[in-house]
């Protein structure tokens, strides 16, 4: 048995046709300490094929989890559900290919986000070998949700494919995720535990936002739905731009996608006409020009933010990109100097 999708329920889980031999693990090893967030107790289920991680927050009805997975190996797991269910689930770190029950199948790709509902019975998904897998999930209320149907054509036929055991997959209107819903999501899984009441509503205010926006992209209409899909390399661009300050490397990102290195580096300079370092090091001077010309943001925070281990390599990287140094807001003076060690 693993939690591997609703909050507070086991699902039976098989790896690779074989009953899962999953353990609890306890204490969470210090490698992943630097994985788990502040929001919720963290627990670790494992098996010989993989680790997984995960953390739960219930609140009045909405109930918000965390999911990573660590694979050793490629792998399969089965799943099986005994209750048909639907979430708001947002792919943030690697990709999974999922097998409904009625044969559908769907690339799961970081850096998109999509309203998923599972009908009763088994449900597929595979796993690359060696590869990590981050996730971030939403369930809603009931009456929420009804609520919300009565405004949105697509979620009421959501509803009604759950009630006919039916699986249903809604894009959001692009399924890319933008900046808001990084910010969302990173503000949900950093607040520290809920201790009283108010923080509780400061925290499901947060959750109730991401889920609303998520919902607004909606496409309107049911022909609409079947209009839209993702841009690929527009996810691919969301991904970097959001994972900016990440140590990604060209090959990290290819693999993130299921990309080998080569096709992976050809496709983006034909779609986009840049090289992938290219973008990246653009991306990262214009989120500085942002930064800069915020009060308050010294060299030394900017250069932490967009992942500069030195400030003075941010220096010179600015400083060769727009041909002249970087300045922050209201300080008239060279601040680079003491940054350049």
């Amino acid at each position: 048995m693993h939690r591997i999708l609703r909050a507070e329920q086991y699902v039976p889980v098989k790896i690779n046709g074989k009953d899962s031999p999953f353990t609890t693990a306890a204490p969470i090893p210090k490698k992943y300490e630097a994985k788990l967030y502040r929001f919720a107790p963290a627990f670790m289920d494992r098996s010989a094929e993989c680790d997984v991680l995960y953390q739960s927050l219930l609140i009045d009805g909405w109930a918000v989890r965390s999911y990573q997975n660590y694979a050793r190996e490629e792998h399969i797991l089965e799943l099986s559900v005994e209750e048909p269910f639907f979430m708001l689930h947002f792919s943030l770190e690697g990709y999974v290919d999922l097998e409904m029950s009625d044969g559908k199948k769907h690339r799961l790709l970081p850096g998109q986000y999509r309203l998923m509902q599972f009908n009763t019975g088994k449900h597929m998904l595979k796993f690359k070998g060696k590869r990590w897998y981050e996730a971030f999930f939403i369930d809603f209320p009931g009456d929420w949700t009804t609520q919300m149907a009565s405004k949105s054509k697509v979620l009421k036929w959501l509803l009604d494919r759950m009630e006919e055991n039916q699986n249903g997959i809604i894009p959001c209107a692009s399924r890319i995720m933008g900046d808001q819903v990084y910010e969302l999501i990173e503000a949900i899984r950093n607040r520290q535990p809920a201790a009283d009441s108010i923080s509780l509503a400061h925290t499901e205010a947060q959750i109730r936002d991401l889920a609303l926006y998520a919902i607004e992209q909606l496409p309107p209409t049911l022909e609409r739905l079947c209009m839209e899909s993702p841009s690929q390399i527009g996810t691919i661009k969301s991904f970097m731009t959001n994972n900016i300050t990440r140590f990604y490397s060209v090959e990290e990102i290819a693999a993130n996608f299921g990309f080998s290195v080569r096709s992976f580096q050809q496709l983006f300079k034909n779609s986009t006409g840049e090289t992938i370092r290219d973008f990246i090091l653009r991306s990262k001077m214009e989120k500085a020009q942002k930064l800069l010309s915020r009060p308050g943001f010294s060299i030394k925070v900017i250069a932490a933010k967009l992942g500069y281990q030195h400030p003075g390599n941010f220096t010179r990287e600015y400083k060769n990109f727009y041909k002249r140094p970087p300045r922050p807001a209201g300080n008239n003076t060279n601040l680079v100097a003491e940054n350049d060690h």
